[in-house]
């Protein structure tokens, strides 16, 4: 019924009656990828009808599904978690990348907690320290590429550079690209891609709809690239337990 139901376009329904089965623990409740596709295509679907405050919590309910969110609210205290650091390294000051930072941070759907490379490190701390340990606290840890191109010749991008070829070649499985226009991709990580018209969009004089769209668009884009990283790594379906506020 609840295929039926999704086929026919009725992603109310068809939630409603997926949520009820893991309320009552059903038998029949359907493995935690189903659950997870239901609700990114659900929030899809929401996003493109342009309703907010449905696509709000449909992308909750995608971000309750995610091993790495759901492992860091077990075992760290909820001011310390860190859900996305990024890292780039063009010119010490980037437009782009603050705007990546303004738009996790103050989306209309969903607020991360974000930080930028070392712009949060405090008189006296080493750098390299900073790195290490805020890597550690992050949910995810995002590489942002854009036209630019790259430079590494002061000591920050250097150590970015060596961060970044670490990652890459461990068994890290919270790493994602973030790419925008034609920049090259230097790691094998799985990307998430900008729209072309990142940079502009949001600017005076453009709809709100259109953020919203933005932003809508990029968080189930990070969710569903991490979802796809994770899941055939952290978790077995059948010891997976949904949190009451999956539904709120």
């Amino acid at each position: 019924m609840v295929e039926s139901l999704k086929a026919a376009g009725d992603y109310e329904n068809a939630i409603g009656i997926l949520n009820r089965l893991i309320i009552d623990k059903d038998p029949n409740t359907p493995p935690r990828q189903f659950i997870f596709q239901m609700y990114s295509d659900a929030a899809l679907h929401s996003i493109e009808k342009r309703k907010i405050e449905e696509t709000k919590m449909r992308l909750l309910q995608c971000q309750k599904c995610i091993p790495t969110w759901e492992n860091h609210s077990k075992c760290i205290e909820e001011d310390d978690v860190l859900d996305f650091y990024i890292l780039h390294h063009c010119e010490e000051r980037c437009p782009l990348a603050e705007k990546l930072v303004r738009l996790l941070t103050q989306s209309f759907f969903v607020k991360f907690n974000v930080t930028l490379n070392a712009d949060d490190c405090l008189p006296g701390r080493t750098i390299s320290k900073y790195y290490k340990e805020t890597i550690k606290r992050a949910n995810l840890i995002l590489f942002f590429y854009h036209e630019s191109p790259l430079t590494s010749e002061d000591n920050d991008g250097i150590l970015i550079e060596r961060i970044q070829e670490e990652l890459s070649m461990g068994s890290e499985n919270n790493v994602l690209n973030v790419i925008l226009g034609d920049a090259e991709q230097p790691w094998r990580h799985p990307a998430v891609v900008l729209p072309n018209d990142f940079a502009t969009a949001g600017e005076e004089g453009k709809e709100d709809a259109e953020m919203h769209a933005l932003e809508g668009h990029l968080i189930l884009d990070i969710l569903r690239k991490t979802y796809e990283l994770q899941a055939s790594k952290s978790f077995q379906p059948e010891s997976f337990s949904f949190e009451q506020n999956v539904f709120e």
